[in-house]
């Protein structure tokens, strides 16, 4: 894959053989705190959305000396307005801040609320929509506590025994869990972080794992092959982090036990769940039974959808008339930044060439990204290889006479940048893949679920659901947009719904429509046939 963008430009230099993460100009540690950078929205930190702190299961100590036996909010919690407040300092302090490294200049809102609770310890669920700040919101005050309590590397050590684990279900949000955990933890060195997930050679993580191991972030299945190898030990777990902690308990239930069982009883450790959905709420309940203190508490923030997404939902007749719209939306996108292509030449004064337009094409749209998510792996391809085709028939026709002459075949995904991600591509490949798709090199990505929950990648405008998930699994249409609108900036989520296959979700995306106070599309016959029939309609 890399060889076929080797004459794509890199950003920071304009040289081509390299991508910007590649880039000898660019530092070690500048690579590490530009990767997964997102420029906040204007009003990240003028948030004034309602956040509520419960208590759904027994009272903690301070709460149940109160007289107040039916109310369940918790008052024993003070927000913090600055990182300093909540005891953060030094040089974890200013990998925080500073403009060059993580950039936060003061807590989001749910990180005013989240940190100063984790820091005393406590159990906590946090369901808050994606952007919001969750993984700094466990990842800054578990790494102070580390740093408090003297958590040590031991090297060389054949049993390691972390004091932090933390567990995703995916490769790419344990990546990207690890690099906001390196980020913020920059220059310590008492402790040590380290990764355990599928798609690495297991020969390699256990070696880098017994050079010392404090924190480890891992997907279930690879933290149980370490257990069963005696890498590792999970006796001193003190923190027990679950991200993305409706999919873990709905997906991988039995791993979770096994894990848990080789940890101390839950009264003896803290244990955090993340999430942007909990659409199962007994399910929630149920883990926080089994995993959680008694007095464990509830954060939520208000908003069901992320702020600043437009959501529009067009309906189609069939398969047919959905991809011709489907093209129709990228002819769209890709047009303005084609029609401005001939007055940069003529500002420049140079000669029209297809290498040029191109890079002109992918440089405006390296700031404008697409993820398009597809039911499965097969359409993945078939998806990519058919847009590909049809944005080089549309645009090439202008080019002819620079094609002509030109000597080399240039493959058309490579210059209208589209790249496809999905689970069975190797874990080298996908990790390229979307190092690529960062970097504006191929500003669309056709993709699975495989990249719907966590990822945070700068400048996704536009998210299209050219397939909708099952009607049971409305969560994910919720995680799918949030790939969009990142840090409270503006983003577009188009819904492509096709009569017969997606009619099961037809009344709960209008009324996600309706509760956001965003535009109702205009109903064909049929979709008002089934508004007809809700009972639920007049609510």
């Amino acid at each position: 894959m890399a060889g076929r963008h080797i004459r794509s430009r890199c950003p920071r230099c304009d040289r081509t053989g390299h991508i910007m993460n590649d880039c000898p100009l660019l530092s070690k540690i500048s690579r590490l705190y530009d990767l997964d950078r997102v420029i906040p929205g204007p009003d990240l930190y003028d948030d004034d959305q309602e956040i509520t702190v419960t208590t759904p299961g027994a009272l903690c100590c301070q709460c149940a000396s109160e007289d107040r036996p039916n109310n369940r909010n918790c008052s024993c919690v003070d927000p913090i307005s600055n990182f300093s407040a909540a005891g953060i300092s030094g040089r974890t302090l200013e990998n925080i801040t500073h403009q060059d490294r993580c950039g936060y200049r003061k807590p989001t809102r749910i990180q005013q609320y989240a940190i100063p609770i984790i820091k005393r310890e406590c159990d906590v669920m946090v369901h808050a929509h994606t952007g919001s700040g969750k993984t700094a919101a466990y990842l800054i005050p578990l790494l102070k506590l580390a740093q408090e309590k003297g958590y040590r590397k031991r090297p060389g050590v054949e049993n390691q025994t972390p004091e932090i684990l933390i567990v995703a279900p995916t490769r790419e949000l344990v990546l990207q869990i690890e690099r906001y955990a390196l980020k913020i933890s920059n220059r310590q060195t008492q402790y040590s972080v380290k990764v355990a997930c599928g798609g690495k050679k297991i020969r390699t993580q256990e070696n880098r794992v017994r050079e010392g191991c404090n924190v480890l972030i891992g997907t279930p299945g690879r933290v149980i092959h370490l257990l069963n190898r005696d890498t590792i030990s999970l006796k001193k777990v003190k923190h027990f982090v679950l991200d993305e902690a409706d999919r873990m308990v709905e997906r991988f239930r039995t791993e979770l036990d096994t894990i848990v069982s080789d940890m101390m009883p839950r009264e003896k450790r803290q244990t955090l769940m993340f999430s942007a959905t909990f659409e199962r709420e007994t399910l929630m309940r149920e883990a926080a039974e089994r995993y959680m203190r008694n007095d464990y508490k509830l954060v939520e923030k208000a908003m069901h959808i992320p702020y600043g997404i437009h959501q529009t939902i067009e309906f189609v007749e069939s398969g047919e008339q959905k991809i011709h719209r489907l093209k129709e939306l990228l002819e769209r996108h890709f047009q303005p930044y084609v029609e401005t292509f001939m007055d940069c030449l003529c500002i420049n004064e140079a000669e029209p060439s297809l290498e040029k337009f191109y890079l002109h094409v992918l440089g405006v749209c390296a700031k404008k990204k697409i993820v398009i998510f597809v039911a499965t792996r097969r359409l993945v391809k078939n998806l990519s290889e058919n847009l590909a085709d049809h944005l080089s028939s549309v645009f090439r026709g202008r080019f002819d006479q620079a094609i002509a002459n030109n000597e080399e075949d240039v493959e058309s995904s490579a210059i209208y940048g589209i790249i496809p991600l999905h689970g069975q591509i190797r874990q080298r490949e996908r990790e390229e893949h979307l190092e690529y798709f960062r970097n504006g090199v191929c500003p669309i990505l056709v993709v699975t679920d495989v990249a719907a929950r966590g990822l945070n990648i700068q400048g996704v405008t536009h998210v299209i659901n050219y397939d909708l998930p099952n009607r049971s699994d409305f969560a994910q249409y919720i995680q799918r947009i949030g790939r969009t609108g990142i840090a409270r900036n503006r983003g577009d989520a188009i819904a492509l719904l096709q009569r017969g296959r997606d009619e099961g979700m037809v009344l709960r995306l209008l009324r996600i429509i309706v509760e956001n106070e965003q535009d109702m599309p205009e109903l064909p016959d049929w979709v008002q046939n089934i508004v007809n029939r809700d009972p639920n309609r007049n609510r």
